[in-house]
């Protein structure tokens, strides 16, 4: 690869990534985005086990939450719904000494049945979405990043 044709590769990158910061920068401060992250957020993260009993009792779930949680988005679960029974930790407070001193440290002691709910067993305000479309955009830097590969010996799959 010449010397000018990589300068101009690296300048379009440089570009190309600077183009994206400010993109990046302007969502962030939208109240859209701002939003979708404070609903997000409120999702817990559930166990391969937890996804198996979700799955096995209902396979079109989307996102599922608690009642209260559903309450706080703006939601309520739909008279007669039957919820989803998933295990929760049980957690308790324990003294445990460190050098000397007591601590009270949360521990694990066991699990419990709780009912969770799936989007689609509520009704209320909808939850905000982001709207994206990672399908177009790439069309010029995907070729040029292609040539440069071959150019440098690195092999695409």
């Amino acid at each position: 690869m010449s010397n000018d044709k990589a300068q101009e590769l690296t300048a379009r990158i440089n570009e190309s990534i600077t183009a994206l910061c400010a993109e990046t920068d302007a969502a962030k401060q939208s109240e859209t985005y701002l939003a979708w992250l404070s609903t997000v957020s409120r999702f817990y993260k559930y166990s391969f086990g937890n996804c198996l009993l979700i799955w096995t009792q209902a396979p079109e779930a989307t996102r599922v939450a608690g009642f209260n949680t559903w309450k706080s988005l703006g939601r309520f679960v739909k008279k007669g719904e039957t919820g989803i029974r998933i295990l929760a930790p049980i957690v308790r407070k324990v003294d445990e000494e460190k050098d000397g001193t007591t601590e009270k440290l949360s521990r694990p002691f066991g699990f419990r049945s709780v009912s969770v709910f799936a989007q689609e067993q509520t009704d209320g305000q909808p939850l905000p979405e982001l709207n994206t479309n990672a399908t177009e955009g790439g069309e010029t830097l995907l070729p040029l990043l292609e040539r440069a590969a071959a150019e440098l010996n690195i092999t695409l799959v």
